[in-house]
């Protein structure tokens, strides 16, 4: 509210002062021309050919400025517009180094004025109510882009970790998984020979012992078979040999009786 109500109250001197020179343009054309022959010839605007015209646009961006200034329309556009119209009206109306006496010390107070009015012109001009004005924008744009590419770049290398483990994990997996797949094979394997391998090195084992327990009683038995063969024969051989004696006998009792 305060910075609409001054905005307003700076308005209407040059809303004033804009009208007076659309107006009556006579009454400030020498002003003009004074302001005119400080501009070089080779400035190709404002027309310095003609100081009334110079007056007319003068007045028309003061009438135009103050207005926009009055209702708060494009306060910093019509701020800057104002100031730039109070150069022209100040170096041309009141040179008050060229005047003397009482007339110096008025044009001097009229000098500094303006001067007064176009500080306060600049300061509402750069005055963004407690928003970011434009270089702040500019510097945030560019802090922003800054920042944006160095999370794009953080970005990017986060979904790069982020596939490297993927395929870590899934190798981890696989790898996982074959050991289970060898350790299964090694337990069915384990399983195989409590079930079959071992039962048959037990039975060949005790088949082992069993032959070892015929071979024992085959010798036993082939002794006590030998021992009685022996007999045998020793008692055959005894009857044959007393057989004999009695059939020599026999024989030279017949030859003695011959």
């Amino acid at each position: 509210m305060i910075r609409h109500l001054a905005r307003a109250m700076m308005a209407g001197i040059f809303i004033y002062g804009g009208v007076d020179a659309l107006r009556n343009p006579g009454s400030k054309v020498q002003a003009a021309e004074a302001a005119v022959d400080t501009i070089p010839d080779d400035v190709p605007f404002p027309p310095t050919d003609d100081a009334e015209r110079m007056v007319l646009a003068n007045g028309a961006v003061q009438v135009v400025g103050g207005g926009l200034l009055l209702f708060n329309i494009l306060p910093r556009p019509a701020s800057l517009a104002l100031a730039g119209s109070l150069v022209p009206t100040t170096i041309g109306a009141h040179r008050f180094w060229e005047a003397e006496g009482d007339e110096r010390q008025a044009q001097l107070l009229h000098f500094l004025k303006n001067a007064a009015m176009f500080g306060g012109l600049v300061i509402t001009a750069m005055d963004t109510q407690g928003k970011p004005g434009v270089g702040w924008r500019a510097g945030h744009l560019v802090d922003r882009a800054g920042h944006e590419a160095e999370w794009r770049v953080r970005e990017a290398e986060l979904l790069s970790q982020l596939a490297r483990a993927r395929a870590q994990g899934k190798a981890d997996v696989a790898r996982a998984k074959a050991h289970t797949k060898a350790a299964e094979t090694r337990a069915a394997v384990s399983d195989i020979n409590a079930r079959t391998v071992a039962p048959a090195r037990q039975a060949v084992k005790d088949t082992k012992r069993s032959v070892r327990a015929l071979k024992a009683t085959g010798r036993t038995t082939g002794k006590v078979v030998g021992k009685t063969l022996t007999g045998v024969a020793g008692a055959a051989g005894s009857g044959v040999s007393m057989a004999a004696r009695g059939v020599k006998s026999a024989v030279n009792s017949v030859r003695s009786d011959g």
